[in-house]
């Protein structure tokens, strides 16, 4: 994965399945051993972001941060190290996201 990849993820699925699959290369992981958790980053009170962890066998811990305005994905590796970063040509709409998170 380079800086400079750009790829495009219009949906919530699309946008879920790339991040774990490539999480899951990164550090070796099966999918089905991996939890995630998702928290909004809010700047002013406004929803900026995401953050995922995802948590691998051993409770090893990676993040993954969305920044929406900047259409980035940053990748974190275990030790904390921004290890890649994809910028997005496309994505899902954030707000939308978590509204249906929430219903469910």
């Amino acid at each position: 994965m380079s800086s400079r990849e750009i790829i495009s993820l219009p949906t919530t699925p699309a946008f879920e399945r790339y991040v774990l699959e490539t999480v899951c290369r990164a550090h070796r992981w099966e999918p089905e051993a991996v939890r995630s958790t998702r928290r909004p980053i809010r700047r002013g009170g406004r929803l900026c972001g995401l953050m995922l962890q995802f948590a691998g066998p051993k409770n090893l811990k990676c993040h993954v941060i969305w920044a929406e305005a900047e259409y980035r994905l940053l990748f974190y590796d275990t030790s904390g190290k921004r290890n890649s970063e994809v910028h997005l040509a496309e994505t899902p709409d954030l707000s939308a996201w978590f509204q249906d998170r929430a219903a469910a």
